[in-house]
């Protein structure tokens, strides 16, 4: 989720220059002292751990952006020990951390606060997938999503109207206003988040429409409709206007569909129409123009290239088209059955 302003964030660009400054100076000190670094607090000794992936967070103690961007400690025993674990592995693979840090996608920012007062501090640049295993069960824990999403932490009568926008080259918007309205669909979008596994996550990541969360002062919070937040779908589609908030098979002509592994033109740093040709060329392709199937195709479709399977979404205005994906887990029976 992300925390907008408009232009007069430009006014405070010099503090956060300096704040940069500092920061970069603190992470260069903690990785020039390698033993220093190395040093993880035992359990009995943390009272609680903020685990995030946007040590930024420290903006909002200005009062510039309030509280809607600050995360919260987890103080669950089970969540402690849980990072405690990742942290160590994190150390463990430090030479594989620093071989492949091109690869690397995430930041991983750590601070225990100790029972004597103290903190702890560390900051990691890492690959997601080494980790998945470990972070998966913090991700899907119910502390760390009530204590990391914004979605929790702002105050609904603070909400001046929530507006979901469609994504791709199509004027479809929907704006609910009335706070009976927003109450509502912010409960269920809560739901939903915490409904949400670690997997999907991922995989939706990057395709759904978006969601704004207009609080006044020129301030708004922005985040992902993705296609797993049913309880907020099924409500929109009994108020009628579900169709107005997303993509569906009437903004799209056709979709092509080709098997095989296309992630190494995209590592490799190549245009959005590189992996088009490559599908387009592919030889075995399914084109699909039936509107239900295309409707299926939306719903299923991930941004993960290290699929099985690889898409091309072909919009009516002719001028855009988007690259998708899908593992095995995901794909449509009708296109699996099509490539057997």
């Amino acid at each position: 989720m992300v925390l907008r302003k408009t232009w007069r964030v430009f006014t405070r660009i010099k503090g956060l220059v300096v704040y940069l400054a500092v920061i970069a100076f603190l992470v260069v000190g903690v990785q020039a002292l390698g033993f220093y670094e190395n040093r993880i607090p035992e359990q009995s000794d943390v009272k609680n751990v903020l685990l995030t992936d946007n040590p930024n967070f420290y903006l909002s103690h200005d009062g510039f952006y309030g509280d809607v961007l600050d995360p919260k400690p987890m103080q669950e025993p089970e969540n402690i020990a849980a990072v405690l674990k990742m942290h160590k592995q994190i150390l463990a693979n430090k030479k594989i951390n620093e071989q492949e840090k091109n690869k690397s996608d995430r930041e991983f920012f750590i601070m225990y606060e100790l029972k004597n007062g103290k903190k702890v501090i560390r900051q990691y640049r890492v690959m997601t997938r080494l980790y998945e295993d470990l972070y998966k069960p913090i991700y899907e824990s119910k502390e760390y999503k009530m204590t990391s999403k914004e979605i929790f932490m702002v105050d609904e009568k603070k909400v001046k109207y929530l507006q979901i926008r469609a994504n791709g080259p199509v004027n479809k918007f929907v704006t609910l206003s009335k706070p009976e309205d927003v109450r509502q669909a912010l409960s269920l979008i809560r739901e939903d988040v915490l409904a949400e596994s670690y997997n999907d996550s991922i995989y939706y990541s990057g395709l759904g429409s978006t969601i704004e969360l207009n609080l006044g002062n020129e301030q708004s919070v922005m985040f992902e409709f993705k296609p797993t937040y049913r309880k907020f779908e099924s409500w929109l589609k009994e108020k009628e206007v579900l169709n107005q908030a997303k993509v569906t098979a009437e903004d799209i002509s056709h979709v092509l569909v080709a098997k095989g592994d296309f992630s190494s033109i995209e590592e490799n740093g190549k245009f959005s129409t590189d992996i088009e040709s490559a599908i387009e060329h592919s030889g075995n392709t399914l084109k699909i123009t039936d509107k239900g199937q295309i409707e299926q195709v939306l719903e299923k479709a991930g941004t993960n290239p290290r699929s099985e399977y690889a898409a091309i979404v072909y919009f009516n205005d002719g001028h855009f088209n988007q690259v998708t994906y899908f593992d095995e887990e995901h794909v449509p029976d009708f296109i699996k059955n099509h490539f057997k």
